[in-house]
Order: C-alpha cells, then structure tokens, then sequence
C-alpha cells in the first residue's frame, strides 16, 4: 500500500475504489487455489475456499491441514477443518461454519 493510497483511505472511498481494492485481494487469493489445489472443486467449494484464504493468507492456506487433505481427495475431512481458523470470536466462528456448510454444498 502506497502512502497516496494511505491518504485516499482517510478521505474515504468510492464504492469503484473500494470493488477494485477487493478484487485485487480476492485475485492474489484465486491465485493461491489455482497454484495450491491439486482436485478438482465445485464452485461452491471454489468459493469457500476463497473466503478462508482471503482471511487467513496464502501461507495460512498452504501450510493448512485443510489444504493436505483436500489434495489428498479427502473432501470431507477438509471441511472439517474449516473450524481451525475461528479464533477472533463468534463472528469469525460463524463465518467459518458458513464457508464450511458452503464448502460441503457441492
């Protein structure tokens, strides 16, 4: 993040802005999945796994037990382990079991 960047922050954004800053985000986490899943996903775990890696990083996400079983072909196994990146309080609980419950939506 540039310092030009800092001071737009302060000045607020505009919903472009602020959709082209996600999009940046969410294409760095595309890149991790596409690089580091080895099976073949639906959309809906695609997605999922979109949200978690957008929150916990791409080195969360590649060191992840979650990440070994799904390229194991563990499908099931590797949902389970959505629950491991909670820590942050309820809401980040319940936004784990719901790209959890997404994930397992094949």
């Amino acid at each position: 993040m540039t310092k030009a960047d800092i001071e737009q922050f302060k000045k607020g954004l505009t919903q472009f802005h602020a959709e082209a800053i996600l999009l940046e985000d969410v294409r760095d986490a595309e890149h991790e999945i596409n690089h580091n899943v080895e099976v073949p996903l639906t959309q809906n775990q695609f997605d999922a796994l979109i949200s978690l890696v957008f929150n916990i990083g791409p080195d969360g996400f590649r060191h992840s037990r979650l990440r070994t079983l799904l390229n194991e072909g563990d499908y099931l196994r590797a949902a389970n382990h959505f629950r491991d990146w909670h820590i942050g309080g309820r809401g980040l609980t319940a936004r784990r079991q719901d790209e959890e419950a997404l994930f397992s939506d094949r």
